[in-house]
């Protein structure tokens, strides 16, 4: 039960980042896949990298 619940919150924070960024606008997808708009795209890039570096350091620390 306890696994569900933190799955919707974590989902839930996951989509209204995924809105505060502009990923559920269709222009700015366009414009990122147009190399015009590359906001989202670097914001993207930044999500992946920070997310490596803790995964890491759980791997590191056991935590994982």
């Amino acid at each position: 039960m306890t696994t569900v619940i933190l799955a919707l919150v974590i989902g839930a924070a996951f989509g209204f980042v995924l809105d505060r960024i502009g990923a559920t606008n269709p222009g700015r997808i366009i414009g990122m896949l147009n190399l015009s708009r590359l906001h989202l795209m670097k914001t993207i890039l930044a999500g992946i990298g920070i997310a490596s570096i803790l995964m890491f350091g759980g791997l590191m620390l056991g935590l994982v």
